[in-house]
């Protein structure tokens, strides 16, 4: 008997699947770059991802560090 497991990689680029499901769905494509920036631009916390250099948390500012923040999570 065989078993075959899935690794599946969970980061904060994970924010959400098709259509207005806004949560995370374990699966980093599209999806997630179109919740992000609905996200960013509606000024909702969940787009709050890091600050400057190696901070990654939420500092309470929406900037374009959130943005490179999501991209090395989505890329990594």
């Amino acid at each position: 008997t065989a078993m075959v497991r899935g690794v599946v990689r969970l980061c904060r680029a994970d924010m959400g699947g098709e259509g207005a499901e806004i949560t995370s769905d374990s699966v980093l494509d599209n999806n997630d770059f179109v919740v992000f920036v609905q996200s960013f631009f509606a000024e909702h916390p969940r787009a709050d991802l890091g600050g400057e250099g190696a901070e990654r948390v939420a500092d309470g500012v929406l900037d374009n560090n959130d943005f490179v923040v999501f991209v090395q999570q989505l890329t990594a």
